[in-house]
């Protein structure tokens, strides 16, 4: 029998035994919108795997969890058969189409330290998360152990995942600038890159029972290297075929401030991409995903509106040379780098390429993008995002299915085919 899901070898990506490399997309809301609504169309679960069948796309990522804890708490805690049975559709739907999907099995993690306020009465620091004796740490392994048992034997999940770009909004990489309650700022006076409360950033809130959260609430390096050797652990224990474990993160948020555009990766304070002391030499990217079966990354190029203070370049470094150093630090570590997410602008600005006549430069940044990702040679990459439009918030906006960005499905078409 073939195996099921993709399996990581060296640096390597392997389908049933032979090397496997995909451009494929991110459709982070298709199993979230089923509960909430967003306010736009559903455009329909049969029709969007249908399409993106249909557009060559053979692996998507997908959420299966929610934002924040009132999502957790309404739609999967207390509600579980509910949320069991609409995983069970997605599921199918995505496997009867011919696709397989990285299951992220949280994207907003943090909520399991505070669905223990329901559990006993009060809200978890998030590091003990990483200590098997807590409460927070049982729910969090109850939910993955139940969902990698169901799921299996499934031929639709290539991959496992916990959470989207967790270093972050745990606190081990945001360190200092940490949000600890719902201001924005760090509780000392540090305004923060981004993170409004509800808005799906790295802002914690205030806690379920009310009060805010401390600095010794974050995680440590050592505590969350120590939680995500045993996110790698429940999954590996639970799934016969050996499916990868990916982390979920993204390049950091040591990009993400106004001052530091100048900078280049090796003057970086905030990471030093490119080895500490305390990471034995290994870039921070590295270091920070040696649990894990490959090294993820989001990369998206520098804003095109300027006054944005979220990035993800240095504005030194081209969009081609940051996707070769993250394929550089991973080949270091002997694992294959995951591109999960890779767009043509900062999120979802500007919406609408054409109206705002930064079509140019869009289509310039996506070429690039594709280029890197063919010249590193990078396994698994996924474009955001599939739909789009899903909020108020500027990085569900995003939408590669908009008429005006055409050929960017159809470049993805032609590398996948080239790379076959």
């Amino acid at each position: 029998m073939p195996s099921l899901g993709l399996q990581a070898v060296g640096r390597q990506i392997f389908k049933d035994g032979a090397p496997f490399r995909h451009i494929g997309c991110n459709h982070f809301s298709l199993f979230m919108r089923e509960f909430i609504n967003f306010g736009v169309p559903n455009t329909g679960l049969a029709n969007d795997v249908t399409a993106m069948a249909a557009a060559g796309i053979k692996v998507i990522r997908v959420a299966f969890g929610f934002y924040d804890y009132a999502g957790w708490r309404d739609y999967y805690y207390n509600a579980q058969p509910a949320y069991w049975a609409k995983v069970d559709q997605v599921m199918d739907a995505i496997a009867g189409a011919g696709l397989m999907v990285i299951a992220n099995m949280g994207w907003s993690p943090r909520a399991f330290s505070q669905l223990t306020y329901l559990s006993t009465g009060a809200t978890l620091a998030p590091r003990l998360m990483s200590d098997k004796t807590s409460p927070a740490y049982t729910l969090m392994e109850g939910y993955l152990t139940a969902f990698v048992q169901r799921y299996r034997n499934h031929p639709a999940v290539a991959a496992w995942e916990f959470g989207n770009e967790n270093s972050v909004s745990l606190g081990n990489e945001f360190r200092a600038e940490w949000p600890l309650d719902g201001t924005g700022t760090d509780g000392g006076g540090t305004a923060l890159p981004y993170g409004t409360p509800g808005g799906g950033g790295t802002n914690w809130g205030t806690k379920p029972e009310g009060g805010n959260y401390a600095a010794a609430d974050k995680m440590s390096n050592a505590d969350y290297q120590r939680w995500c050797g045993y996110l790698r652990e429940i999954c590996y224990r639970n799934d016969p075929w050996g499916r990868m474990v990916l982390s979920g993160d993204a390049m950091g948020n040591a990009f993400a401030v106004t001052t530091r555009r100048a900078n280049s990766l090796a003057n970086d304070s905030r990471a030093d991409w490119n080895g500490r002391p305390d990471t034995g030499g290994m870039s921070w990217l590295a270091y920070r995903e040696a649990e894990f079966t490959a090294i993820c990354n989001h990369i998206y190029p520098l804003a095109t509106d300027t006054s944005k203070t979220a990035f993800f370049s240095d504005g030194v470094r081209t969009y081609g040379q940051h996707i070769a150093d993250s394929k550089g630090w991973a080949d270091a570590v002997d694992k294959p780098l995951v591109l999960e997410e890779f767009g043509a602008t900062q999120y979802g600005s500007p919406v609408d390429p054409v109206s705002t006549g930064s079509a140019v430069l869009e289509a310039a940044n996506f070429n690039a993008a594709l280029s890197g990702i063919v010249a590193s040679d990078v396994p698994l990459a996924l474009v955001w995002n599939w739909g789009g439009a899903l909020g108020p918030v500027e990085w569900q906006k995003w939408d590669i299915t908009h008429a005006s960005r055409a050929y960017q499905l159809q470049a993805i078409q032609a590398v996948n085919a080239s790379r076959t």
